[in-house]
């Protein structure tokens, strides 16, 4: 991927901008031509490429707009990253395609055409053994060495090709060939066979004769060498071509990742991660950074993922998702007006059957009563300045769904239909009018029951589960920024979410509430004025406002980044949400429907029994290097050591009573505690001696933790001005001894030694409440955390302790946010996974395994959760069980994709 899309990234001018690249540009050597073709491929499917033909009738491929070379930030660092080699290779590849052209009109004829490829197999073969000569520094008689050494006049050979093309003489060749001979090189096909012809004509020019010599010695040793050395490179080719295409795969997912196509993301790294499972890469150490990589990759997707399946759809306009979990599409010929179902079968309506499109905010014009047996639909809605028509149109029309007839037209609703709704025990409809009048409506009689004119700027009207109303309105703050507000009709304001402050531009434009009640989707974003060119880009956001609402403060406040959002197409103009409340269906384009998942994707947490006769409350907890084991620090200072498989907990007698702090080294062989006051000992749970270092400081320890290597120790605390103190340990375990260094940062930094053993900090600005991670030498900024869902919260708001855990590697980070914890990944700043746990508890202590495979959350009241982030093959498993049902079903997969699953066994209890 990341050569295919640099290839595509116009290098002159200030600003980025696409390149138009020639398809023969993108003929590869046959190791990677596949894999560069299924690039090209998936990339137009998802319509991030498109193709054509030039005036010369030559076809390409470039990227679809100018946003994708721009806004791609992968993208840009390979650029930045690669800066000189895309220069060179501009340079290079006319000249190649020019040399390519002469070759093919001059063919050698006679004997040298014969000979030629005899005499090009031997020059392989002796250019093999000549590198391994050259390695092992052979020393050949210097008498030897002068016969042979011939003038380059000397040198030429019937076997010249057009050489006055080739770069033989070029001060960059040597560059060139040193990358053609690397695991990751940029060539295409045409530009490789000019390096390698370049390259080859340069050594004629030297050592011809060197060559013969060589041979006749390798003649004389025998043939055996050249065998094994050529089974060598083909399994070091095979090995290279596996590597590249988990790459291959990996990047797509990604890329489809970025651009919400996330049933293609979720395919892409499932099958990364099982080519790398299969193809037996798991163990070399070599790959640690590519399975760290996949693995990430694959967290990502499975925990994040929403989009469940996608339905066909017939031409024509999205109007809901019905009782019978189909979908009605209205399609206008120019003959007359159909409604079909996803199998373009036509659904009977009443010939009185009227529906209008709301052009002031474009939401679907149908909804269904929670029992299934009534549909409403409402008139369009005043246009803006149409005085004249404002107190006409305002009818809202219940059918019956079984007979699709008419049962009574509600009127009186002036302006036009903004939002309807039906309570969930379906007696009661709810309609606001233009004006924003609510006017509620029973629906067995049929008859007005009252009123309510309080509110202004009504963006949606609903119910409660236990069918109280609620009332969503839409202000613009002080600073430009938009603010939804929840009411109840006793004028009580309950709940409150702001919009983004850096971008005015977006509103909130509508509000669903589900059919059950328990849950409200909100559509957010730029919304275009009425007849208008301009493009709408809003995004789906779901928000449990009941839990807010049970809060005891009287009202609570979120920001709209903080709840998760689906992200849809510009052209996504109608969504609507089953029945059941659990999907929500959006108009993708003219061809299918996608359904998404609005159920809250949290990991599963199990609760650890224990035996509180045997093991008092607990304030502290910490997993060993595979979360296999839990050490636990109880109330009365004692530490246990567990093992969580069998769940058997035993007493560490070696250790003393007044422990408030116990970690794990990431090797898994050092226990690291803090007493009560202040000393820190070292368990080593191989011989059980119990070292302590002396006292560190006069105030409370706060944090210890190991550098990935388990050779240095961070010991924190806070001096008086809340700032952070810590001192750096060094153990040096055959002398026994250790060094110290102390240092003194701000408050709100966490202190921590990362993959490649140095020092960084994680710093919370609580003026604009982001968590970022710096470089503690330099300073400078490595990581900013993408905190929507969830807050990277450093340091406990009284200064007791800090709220983060990290893997024993250090490429996790996890941090508590009220009821919840969430996992990061430290080098992009992307969230990856979200724990939530039993309502109603507070989160005292949380550890990551070093592995980062598991999570233990330590809850106020002593109780202990386990939750599983997972290593390949439970991702690949948990990823699996999302899709199988699309895999199996779905006319549209590739018959590829569609046994990608068989082998992979189910999770033992379901999660999602």
């Amino acid at each position: 991927i990341r050569h295919v899309m640099l290839r595509m990234v116009a290098l002159t001018g200030g600003e980025l901008a696409r390149r138009r690249v020639p398809l023969s540009e993108l003929e590869y050597p046959p190791e990677k031509n596949d894999l560069v073709k299924e690039v090209i491929e998936r990339f137009t499917n998802a319509r991030l490429l498109v193709n054509g033909v030039d005036a010369d009738g030559n076809t390409y491929v470039e990227p679809a707009h100018d946003a994708l070379v721009r806004g791609w930030q992968r993208l840009l660092e390979w650029k930045q990253k690669d800066e000189e080699s895309l220069i060179l290779q501009r340079r290079l590849t006319p000249v190649a395609q020019e040399w390519k052209s002469v070759q093919n009109k001059k063919q050698p004829s006679g004997f040298q055409a014969k000979a030629e490829p005899a005499i090009n197999w031997l020059d392989r073969k002796l250019n093999v053994v000549e590198n391994l000569f050259n390695k092992i520094n052979y020393q050949i008689n210097t008498q030897l060495l002068r016969l042979w050494k011939r003038t380059p006049d000397e040198q030429e050979t019937s076997t010249e090709k057009p050489l006055q093309f080739l770069w033989n003489a070029d001060p960059y060749l040597d560059v060139l060939d040193k990358e053609l001979n690397s695991d990751d090189n940029w060539f295409n096909q045409v530009e490789a066979e000019f390096v390698q012809q370049s390259v080859k004509q340069k050594r004629r020019n030297v050592s011809w004769r060197w060559r013969i010599a060589i041979a006749v010695m390798v003649g004389l040793s025998g043939l055996a060498t050249a065998a094994i050395l050529g089974q060598q490179e083909a399994q070091r080719q095979q090995r290279k071509a596996n590597i590249q295409e988990i790459d291959a795969l990996r990047e797509a997912a990604e890329a489809n990742w970025q651009s919400n196509n996330q049933l293609e993301a979720l395919i892409a790294s499932l099958r990364a991660g099982k080519n790398l499972k299969e193809r037996r890469l798991l163990q070399e150490s070599e790959n640690s950074k590519q399975r760290e990589e996949v693995v990430q990759t694959l967290r990502r997707v499975v925990s994040q993922i929403r989009e469940r399946d996608r339905m066909n759809k017939p031409i024509g306009e999205f109007l809901s998702v019905t009782p019978d979990h189909n979908i009605l599409v209205k399609n206008n010929s120019i003959q007359d007006t159909r409604y079909l179902n996803s199998e373009g079968k036509e659904v009977k309506l009443s010939p009185r059957f009227i529906f209008s499109r709301n052009p002031l905010n474009y939401n679907p014009g149908i909804i269904y009563s929670p029992d299934g047996k009534l549909f409403a639909t409402a008139d369009i809605a005043a246009i803006p300045g149409d005085q004249e028509n404002n107190n006409e149109n305002g009818n809202v029309y219940l059918w019956n769904w079984d007979n699709k007839k008419l049962k009574v037209k509600l009127s009186g609703h002036q302006g036009g239909v903004k939002s309807f709704s039906f309570s969930p025990d379906s007696r009661i409809l709810a309609v606001v009018d233009g004006n924003d009048t609510i006017h509620f409506w029973d629906v067995e009689r049929p008859q007005g029951l009252f009123k309510n004119t309080q509110y202004r700027n009504i963006v949606g009207v609903g119910f409660t589960p236990d069918n109280d109303p609620r009332v969503a309105t839409s202000t613009t703050g002080i600073s430009g920024y938009k603010v939804l507000t929840l009411w109840d009709l006793r004028g009580k304001q309950l709940s409150t979410i702001y919009g983004d402050y850096a971008d005015s531009e977006k509103s909130f434009d509508k509000v669903f509430f589900s059919a059950d009640g328990k849950q409200i989707a909100i559509e957010y974003g730029i919304i275009p004025g009425y007849q208008t060119d301009a493009e709408r880009f809003i995004k789906i956001v779901l928000w449990n406002y009941l839990e807010d609402e049970s809060h005891k403060n009287s009202q609570t406040t979120k920001f709209v980044s903080k709840l998760y959002s689906v992200p849809l197409e510009a052209g996504d103009i109608s969504t609507s949400i089953s029945l059941d409340g659990k999907e929500l269906f959006t108009a993708y384009d003219n061809s299918h429907i996608r359904i998404w998942d609005l159920r809250e994707k949290n990991n599963r947490l199990t609760k650890l029994k224990l035996d509180a006769n045997k093991i008092p409350k607990a304030i502290s907890i910490s997993l060993d290097a595979d979360g296999k084991q839990l050490a636990i620090v109880n109330q009365d200072g004692k530490v246990y050591l567990g093992d969580l498989t069998n769940g058997t907990f035993n007493l560490i007698p070696e250790i003393s009573g007044n422990t408030k702090i116990a970690n794990f080294s990431p090797d898994g062989k050092v226990l690291a505690t803090v007493s009560q006051d202040g000393i820190v000992g070292l368990l080593h749970l191989k011989s059980r001696k119990f070292d302590t270092l002396p006292k560190q400081f006069s105030r409370p320890i706060s944090n210890i933790n190991f550098s990935p290597d388990s050779k240095k120790l961070v010991i924190a605390t806070e001096n008086k001005e809340h700032k952070i103190l810590f001192k750096v340990y060094e153990f040096k375990y055959k002398t026994k001894e250790s060094t110290q260094n102390s240092y003194l940062v701000y408050h709100n930094n966490y202190v921590f030694f990362d993959s490649k053993n140095k020092l960084n900090y994680l710093v919370r600005n609580e003026v604009n409440r982001k968590t970022t991670l710096h470089d503690f030498k330099t300073e400078i900024l490595l990581t900013k955390f993408q905190e929507n869902q969830c807050e990277l919260v450093v340091i406990n708001y009284d200064y007791s302790h800090f709220r983060v855990s990290l893997s024993g590697d250090k490429t996790l980070v996890a941090s508590t946010d009220t009821d919840s914890v969430c996992v990061w990944d430290m080098e992009k700043g992307d969230k990856l996974v979200k724990f939530k746990v039993t309502q109603g508890k507070n989160i005292k202590n949380i550890s990551l395994s070093a592995d980062g495979t598991s999570m233990a959350i330590l809850l106020d009241d002593g109780s202990i959760e386990l939750g599983q982030i997972g290593g390949l093959d439970y991702l690949l498993s948990k990823g699996c069980d999302w899709v199988r049902d699309y895999l199996k079903n779905n006319p549209n997969v590739e018959e590829s994709d569609r046994h990608l699953c068989d082998n992979v066994p189910k999770l033992e209890i379901a999660e999602d």
